[in-house]
């Protein structure tokens, strides 16, 4: 009996737990999510082209970005206008594991060599790119061994979307790709294209709750429910046919700006969606029936020598 009392009280310690797990730093950041483009232009600031090498003290100490690179603080470029004057990249940010952020900027006119961005990261971890608009750029946004990025809520009216190589473990949802040759290009990286969170928001004047993808210009599906998801999943085959496919499972119906009041469901579980949570709770549940059978036929067969 004691066996059974001991499953018991694990499978109600896995499903409270799962429960009451929710991802707070992402709470915060949706709560901007709502701003018009237009309001956070008129307060930005126009700035020079930004390099960062690893060199964030210097560029702190400059005055260019805040923080102090941690993952409650970290650097952040915010409210700057960039014109990179069709040279290079508006910022192009290599070799750092520090915590950065860049949101609500806008960067365009960059060089016209393939890997000239708005935002380019070579050899980057831990970064968040939020809000941001990038236009008339070879690449919005150029990605090359990178890990851990976060990339929400951003406009890319570019050529090219993402170019992404050797970039993963990093997820993108409720951006906009539109008017490039292709939204994104990828190879050797494997990443989440949609939330793994669900959010509340409203569309066409109705709410809705739901996963969250990206709008992509070139997925012209229909909505057959009107909530402003694709029903038809998009898939993206890599440039090499070896690579991962990766797949936005909620693609959107329209570009980010026809979708209000986004709040993320806080009982959500990050990282799992209903059906993978009853998965794992199912798995943890006939493994501890089968050790509670295993241990009492080991109990019956010392009973039956005696």
């Amino acid at each position: 009996m004691k066996y059974k009392s001991f499953a018991y009280s694990l499978i109600i310690l896995f499903l409270f737990t799962g429960m009451l797990i929710s991802n707070k730093e992402c709470i915060k950041e949706i709560e901007n999510y709502d701003s018009n483009i237009k309001v956070h232009l008129k307060s930005s600031a126009n700035s020079e082209r930004i390099y960062i090498n690893n060199n964030w003290t210097e560029t702190k100490t400059a005055g260019i970005c805040t923080g102090d690179g941690t993952k409650s603080n970290p650097y952040t470029f915010k409210n700057l206008i960039i014109d990179a004057g069709g040279i290079g990249n508006a910022i192009y940010i290599e070799n750092t594991t520090e915590y950065f952020k860049i949101e609500n900027c806008t960067l365009f006119n960059s060089g016209g060599d393939f890997f000239d961005s708005g935002i380019r990261l070579v050899n980057v971890n831990n970064g968040q790119l939020i809000n941001n608009t990038t236009y008339d750029n070879t690449h919005g946004l150029s990605l090359r061994s990178c890990l851990n990025l976060k990339i929400v809520r951003n406009r890319f009216y570019n050529l090219k979307g993402i170019n992404m190589v050797f970039t993963n473990d990093s997820i993108f949802y409720l951006n906009t790709f539109i008017n490039s040759i292709h939204d994104i290009f990828t190879q050797w990286s494997s990443n989440q294209l949609n939330s793994q969170e669900m959010f509340t928001y409203t569309y066409n004047g109705s709410s809705f709750t739901n996963y969250l993808g990206n709008y992509w210009s070139m997925h012209s599906e229909p909505d057959l429910d009107g909530d402003g998801i694709i029903e038809m999943p998009l898939m993206i085959d890599p440039f090499v046919i070896t690579n991962p496919r990766l797949r936005d499972y909620y693609p959107l119906t329209a570009p980010i700006d026809a979708y209000s009041n986004i709040k993320m469901v806080e009982d959500s579980i990050p990282g799992y969606n209903l059906i993978t949570l009853l998965g794992i709770v199912g798995i943890i549940t006939i493994l501890i029936v089968i050790t509670i059978r295993n241990n009492e036929n080991n109990v019956n067969k010392k009973q039956t020598h005696f």
